[in-house]
C-alpha cells in the first residue's frame, strides 16, 4: 500500500497538467492573432525600426519569406533550428521580431546583442555606424511641464 501512495505522488496531477496546456493553447492563439492581424499589440515600434531586420536575420543564415508588406518569417539560426525555417515572425514597419518556439522576442539591438554576444551600448554602436542613428520623434513637452513648482 505505501507503494502505492509513493508512486501515485511522484506523478504530477492531471488537472495541473491540462491548465497549463489550456494556457499555453490560450497564449498561443492570442500570438497567432497578432500575427493574422499584422502587428504585435504588447510592444511600442522599436527605436530601430529603421534597420532592415530581414538583412540582419539572412546574414545570420536564416532564409527570409516575405509574408505581405510589412511582415515576413525565417528561422532562428544560430540559436536553434527549426524544421520548417518559419518559428520567427518579422514585423519589418515596427522593428520587431519574435520566435514562436523558444518565446524570445526584441528588435534590432537584442538581435545584435544576442548574436555578436556584445552589451547594448556596443550593438547601438555598431547599429548606429551602420545604419544611422534612430529616428526620435519630436516630442513637445506640455505646457505644464514647464510652469514653476
Amino acid at each position: 500500500m505505501a507503494d502505492i501512495e509513493r508512486h501515485s505522488a511522484e506523478r504530477p496531477a492531471r488537472g495541473l497538467d491540462t491548465r497549463v496546456r489550456a494556457l499555453q493553447a490560450q497564449r498561443l492563439a492570442a500570438a497567432q492573432r497578432r500575427q493574422r492581424a499584422g502587428q504585435n499589440a504588447d510592444c511600442p515600434p522599436s527605436r530601430w525600426r529603421h534597420v532592415p531586420l530581414a538583412e540582419l536575420f539572412r546574414e545570420a543564415g536564416n532564409p527570409v519569406t516575405l509574408r505581405g508588406a510589412d511582415k515576413a518569417v525565417c528561422g532562428h539560426r544560430p540559436f536553434h533550428k527549426s524544421s520548417s525555417d518559419t518559428c520567427v515572425v518579422l514585423w519589418l514597419t515596427e522593428g520587431r521580431w519574435w520566435c514562436s518556439s523558444c518565446q524570445e522576442s526584441g528588435d534590432a539591438a537584442s538581435w545584435v546583442m544576442a548574436t555578436q554576444e556584445c552589451t547594448y551600448a556596443e550593438a547601438a554602436a555598431y547599429l548606429t555606424r551602420r545604419f544611422d542613428p534612430p529616428h526620435e520623434e519630436q516630442r513637445r513637452r506640455p505646457a505644464w511641464f514647464w510652469r514653476r513648482r
